[in-house]
């Protein structure tokens, strides 16, 4: 009923994987969010980060130059 507390997870959970995508091109799968962005490729393209739950993330490299929400892609 209630789960246990503690710096092991049980072997029947399920560890998240985040799938890295570049348009509708799959390009990996990762263990973190972290490692996941470390390995994206720097060149032009619309990339998305997509988490087993409710994690989304995206991002667009135009000329070079970085955009997301924060810095003006909507």
């Amino acid at each position: 009923m209630f789960k246990k507390l503690g710096a092991h997870q049980d072997k029947n959970e399920k560890k998240s994987m985040y799938r890295l995508y570049k348009g509708f091109q799959k390009i990996g799968e990762f263990s973190t969010i972290s490692e996941a962005k470390k390995n994206a490729p720097k060149e032009d393209g619309v990339y998305n980060l997509i988490g087993d739950g409710w994690y989304r993330d995206s991002w667009v490299i135009i000329n070079g130059t970085y955009y997301n929400q924060s810095n003006g892609y909507d």
